[in-house]
């Protein structure tokens, strides 16, 4: 295998080699960063994404941005147990398990809190000592536990038991060695115990047996030593044993070693790690540095480790790639190493190989016919073999002839066997062939010559025709006669007219010239001026300089120009202009270089790097109504990629015919094909790292699952998060939102946090996602956050509130009605009693009155019929007629005053009423008359006065019918109320009638009206031979009503 850093230098006829820079970069964790020790004994990245560093004083857990140091701590018994990390290794349940000089520790994440499994005298069933080696889980999620010098552990974490193995010499089948160093469990569930003098041991669950594979001097095919420092097992179900003696393999089905030791003196020195990669090779972490073996050419390979800044070490102590493909290299004494392999060759100077030779300054290249480049610099020109990656100076002797300071090249083209050069000092026309030169240069007196001598840019025509570009404008040479036209670039022509340096050249599809100028962009056809761009570029975003740097068209024949001022997209047919700048998600406004490269994506240099915008977002530019309100995903590379450095120059650039890219700046060149780029496609896991409260963590217990929930003035929130790719943190990009309050993702670039402020009451979903330096975007994660509303925005101080106006409304109008009725009540109570004096007064007033004279009447009509002895019998009867009619009168005047008098307005006096009609009605008739007790009570209940006269004129209608028609021994009153009624019952025991022969006449007819008037209801049951019982019910409600 080549060296990966070769140094090669030729001094013959001036010739001198580039050198190709170091094909990975390399960053460097110390304890000058925060490490928390610079021996690094063992590294993991457990399943959340961080990485975790073991080292001789503490445990490291790496974000990709800080480290945070666990350690030891007396005061904390939920502390690890010792700063001496031996290993770490994550259980099926996601719990970590590290390995100490002093006792085995579990680390749940989650809480942060270690448990401690110390060995105790005191206790059989603990480990069997404290200075742990290794630990793993097998199948059957059995711990195994590595100690040194107490044998093998085996944990039942479902039991509690633990369970010791150790050699026992008179038993072949026991451990071979007490004192242990590694364990691996292979693709079959196999557990294989490395051990420190006893060889590799392997485990038989069935009889709980080992079998052990010793060092045999005389057989070539056992293990390389019985002293073994490390075990790993590849996909292939090989095992892979460091020893102090070299590397084995063992392959299990033969049990058979393959030894790689002392091969052709390539290494000598003992494997520490083992580490192997997708292309078939192994990493060999070694007191010597790092080795890397070709598992098919069988070859090794030696280097020495060194930072950007110098720092380098020899003893690898451990090898870990993470899931990104970073490969970390932990070292004794020089911290933790990150190699990142570089995705681009670049190409420079070597200043200590070649110190005559020091300036990198890459300015142009031309592609000659045979696929070689050549390369214009600030040096003259250089002739680089691509496949030979060496790179040779050329025409040496003819620069020097030229100045005796050195040359820049701005410009180059290859017509045939002439190479063209545009310089500072003329444009140069070299044979190829004999290396022979013409200069040409301007002339004042001369029209037909250079308008100047600093020629910028080169291009060819169709016909072969050169276009030049200078510092003060446009010239044309014919290709037969080599005369030279120059040209106007602006709109006005005139003397005074400014002709502005001509910066850039593009022929395009058609054949059309585009000429990149510092004022615009101008299109020839033949060499005339056919359209000229300025105006809209300059209108588009308010420039007044606008310079061309480069043009590149696309296959639809778009226009892609670099300009000092971002990215502009000409479409020719419509002259429709679209630009795009640093708002848009450009890394730089000054874009030097563009190519478009098979897939459709566009690759542009700048200040800061290089960078591809794919098709997808082209296509967003293209079809943007309004470029201003674009946002972009650009994937920008820099110098840690591998290129020559961040910042490029113009007109260094060059697409090949094979389809690779060169791109020049201050530092050399970088070469590439867009199509073999290594993308990082595993998308970054992304956590939740904290949450703030008016800048105040929040340290309550919460999770993802869980949520937040806070007070209404807990109301400014700061969320701060991480994507865990470590192949460049600093290139991940972020993108928020919180639901509810933004409608779409902010993206924050690389920063980290997100603050809310002034956020009202409810619920709240933070979202994020994050992208790894190659824009690949992971799902998105979120926190559920819950702001409680203030008390008086509650939905039961809403309902309370709701209640209690409600409640004062009611009370208030219950009040009003109250106070209403009052006055009503007062009011009637006033018309009520004035009524009843009215009608008291009116009453007495009959009574003396009136009742006086018709018993005057009365009697005077007695004493008359007493003294007329000889009245005729007509006139006795007409007298006779007179005194009954004055009687009835009499009767009716006591009934209508009894009525009127309000002292009557009872439902007792209205029963005493009834009942004394009664009495007199049936008096000397024959017919007993009955009536049960009255209570007093019935006094309380008190009768309008229209009630009580419907009520009476019922009864003695009733009583009247009963001695007309019933002829009863035996009538009955009663009354009662019954179910809020007054209830009035009048039976007899008379001669019945048969309800539904006979038609009710007019009496029970206006009984039955009177009681409708009065809402009562009468209702009379009668069977012949059975008698006849009136029931009247009247609602004491309704008394209430009327009354």
């Amino acid at each position: 295998m080549k060296r990966l850093i070769v140094i090669v230098y030729l001094l013959l006829n001036g010739c001198i080699i580039y050198c190709q820079s170091q094909p990975f970069h390399i960053e460097t964790l110390s304890a000058e960063m925060g490490l928390s020790q610079s021996t690094v004994t063992c590294i993991f990245q457990d399943s959340r994404g961080y990485l975790w560093i073991g080292t001789q004083n503490g445990l490291n857990r790496y974000d990709g941005y800080s480290i945070k140091v666990y350690k030891r701590n007396f005061n904390n018994e939920n502390c690890i147990s010792n700063n001496g990390i031996n290993s770490i290794y994550e259980d099926n349940g996601k719990k970590l398990w590290i390995a100490t000089n002093s006792g085995l520790n579990m680390f749940d994440p989650d809480s942060g809190v270690f448990r401690q499994f110390i060995f105790s005298e005191n206790d059989s069933n603990t480990l069997s000592g404290n200075f742990i080696r290794d630990v793993c889980q097998d199948k059957e999620e059995h711990y195994w536990i590595a100690t040194r010098g107490r044998g093998l552990d085996m944990y039942d974490a479902r039991l509690g038991r633990f369970r010791n193995y150790r050699n026992d010499p008179k038993n072949l089948k026991s451990l071979s060695n007490n004192a242990l160093t590694s364990l691996c469990i292979d693709i079959s569930g196999n557990l294989w115990i490395g051990t420190w003098g006893g060889g590799l041991n392997r485990f038989n669950p069935e009889d709980q047996s080992f079998f052990a594979f010793r060092h045999n001097p005389q057989d070539i095919n056992s293990i390389a030593s019985d002293y073994i420092v490390r075990l790993y097992s590849d996909s292939l179900g090989k095992i892979w044993i460091a020893t102090q003696n070299g590397l084995s393999k063992l392959d299990p089905q033969t049990n058979t070693f393959r030894s790689y030791k002392n091969t052709a003196n390539k290494f000598d020195s003992m494997v520490y790690s083992i580490l192997p990669d997708k292309k078939g090779m192994l990493w060999l972490g070694t007191t010597d540095g790092l080795i890397w073996y070709d598992s098919e050419t069988q070859e090794y390979e030696k280097e020495y480790l060194s930072n950007s800044q110098g720092a380098g070490t020899q003893e690898i102590s451990s090898l870990f790639r993470d899931r990104s493909g970073v490969v970390w290299v932990g070292t004794t004494r020089s911290g933790i190493m990150r190699i990142i392999p570089k995705k681009f060759k670049t190409y420079r100077y070597d200043p200590v190989s070649n110190p005559g030779f020091s300036n990198n300054n890459i300015w142009s290249f031309a592609e000659h016919p045979d696929g070689n480049i050549w390369v214009g610099t600030d040096d003259g020109i250089f002739f680089f073999e691509p496949k030979k990656e060496r790179i040779t100076r050329k025409f040496n002797s003819i620069f020097q002839s030229l100045s005796s300071s050195a040359i820049s090249v701005n410009a180059l083209i290859v017509d045939g066997g002439t190479l063209w050069a545009g310089t500072p000092v003329g444009l140069l026309e070299i044979s190829l062939n004999n290396e022979q030169y013409v200069q040409h240069l301007t002339n004042r007196n001369d029209s037909t010559s250079l308008s100047s001598n600093f020629v910028l840019s080169l291009e060819k025509a169709d016909n072969g025709d050169l276009w030049i570009g200078t510092s003060t404008g446009l010239n044309w040479m014919d290709a037969k006669s080599k005369t030279i036209k120059r040209l106007y670039t602006m709109i006005d022509t005139s003397a005074r007219a400014p002709n502005y340096p001509v910066l850039s050249f593009k022929k395009d599809s058609k054949g059309f010239i585009w000429a990149g100028t510092m004022n615009g962009l101008t299109r020839y056809s033949g060499h005339e001026r056919v359209h000229f761009f300025k105006e809209k570029a300059s209108k588009l975003k308010s420039t007044t300089a606008y310079s061309c740097l480069s043009i590149c068209e696309d296959g639809t024949g778009r226009l892609w120009i670099g300009t000092d001022a971002g990215i502009s997209v000409l479409n020719p047919i419509d002259s429709s202009l679209r630009h795009i700048d640093e708002d848009n998600g450009l890394p730089d406004n000054m874009i030097y270089g563009v190519l478009m490269d098979e897939g459709s994506n566009l690759w542009i240099s700048s200040n800061r790097g290089l960078s591809r915008i794919d098709r997808d977002n082209l296509e967003k530019i293209i079809n943007a109504e309004n470029t201003k309100l674009l946002r972009l995903s650009v994937k920008n590379y820099d110098k840690r990629d591998g290129l020559q450095g961040n910042e490029f120059n113009s007109g260094a650039f060059l697409l090949t015919r094979s389809k690779e890219m060169y791109f020049g700046g201050l530092n050399g060149f970088s070469r590439f094909n867009p199509n073999h780029i290594e993308q990082n496609n595993i998308a970054p896991p992304v956590s939740i790292t904290s949450v703030k409260k008016y800048e105040k963590e929040i340290k309550a217990d919460w999770s993802r699952e869980t949520g937040i929930e806070l007070l209404h003035d807990e109301n400014m929130l700061t969320f701060e998060f991480i994507a865990l790719d470590f192949t460049d943190p600093a290139k991940n990009q972020y993108a928020y939102k919180l639901a509810g309050v933004d409608n779409d993702w902010v993206y924050s670039n690389s920063r980290r946090y997100a603050t809310y402020s002034n956020l009202g009451a409810g619920a709240y979903r933070f979202l994020v996602k994050a992208s790894n330096n190659d824009l690949v975007w992971s799902e998105a994660v979120s926190l559920n956050i819950f702001i409680h509303p203030p008390y008086w925005k509650t939905w039961w101080f809403f309902c309370l509130g709701v209640i209690l106006i409600s409640s004062t409304v009611w009370m208030a109008h219950k009040y009003r009605v109250k106070q209403k009725i009052k006055t009503t009540l007062e009011i009637e109570r006033i018309r009520r009693f004035e009524n009843e004096r009215v009608r008291k007064k009116a009453s007495d007033d009959f009574h003396d009155e009136f009742g006086h004279t018709l018993t005057k009447i009365a009697m005077l009509a007695e004493v008359l019929k007493r003294e007329l002895s000889d009245i005729t019998e007509e006139n006795m009867t007409t007298l006779q007629k007179i005194i009954e009619t004055s009687k009835m009168l009499s009767t009716g005047m006591r009934d209508f005053l009894w009525v009127l008098n309000p002292d009557k307005d009872t439902f007792r006096e209205v029963a005493i009423r009834i009942k004394d009609f009664g009495d007199e009605l049936f008096d000397q008739t024959g017919t007993d008359f009955l009536v049960d007790s009255i209570p007093e009570s019935y006094e309380a209940y008190r009768l309008s006065m229209h009630v009580r006269r419907h009520i009476i004129l019922i009864f003695k209608e009733a009583m009247h019918n009963v001695l007309k028609h019933a002829e009863s021994r035996k009538t009955t009153l009663t009354y009662k109320i019954e179910n809020n009624n007054f209830v009035i019952l009048l039976a007899d025991e008379g001669k019945g009638f048969n309800h539904n022969e006979k038609i009710p006449g007019l009496g029970i007819r206006s009984m039955r009206r009177r009681a409708n008037e009065i809402t009562a209801t009468l209702n009379i049951s009668s069977k012949p031979e059975e008698g006849t019982t009136v029931r009247f019910n009247l609602p004491i409600s309704s008394t209430l009503n009327q009354f």
